[in-house]
């Protein structure tokens, strides 16, 4: 008695692709003024910020006294009932992936 041949066809595989990785942004804060006498007047400005796989959707200033701002450029007088004073002003910026980037810059007023 003749067994029947089976053939079997070699397994192909498609790749399995990955969904995309979401990059976060970039926040890249500048301030007019460093430092100065009180009342230092700053103009801060996230312009330069950026997101490598989509848009920045929101610009958060914290201004290192409790204040925050949002915009991509904000103004603020800091007058510190004591001086000197330092304050970190950060910058968080938020894309439209849902990310989060913050970054820091100091001041100083005397």
């Amino acid at each position: 008695r003749q067994v029947p041949e089976t053939r079997s066809s070699p397994q192909v595989s498609a790749p399995v692709s990955s969904p995309p990785a979401f990059l976060p942004p970039r926040a890249v804060p500048s301030v007019s003024s460093g430092s100065g006498p009180a009342p230092l007047y700053v103009v801060m400005d996230g312009s330069a910020s950026y997101d490598p796989d989509g848009s920045i959707v929101r610009y958060v200033w914290h201004c290192g006294d409790g204040t925050v701002i949002e915009g991509v450029r904000a103004q603020h007088v800091y007058d510190p009932a004591i001086i000197p004073a330092r304050f970190q002003v950060v910058l968080e910026v938020y894309d439209s992936d849902g990310m989060i980037h913050s970054s820091a810059v100091e001041l100083e007023v005397y």
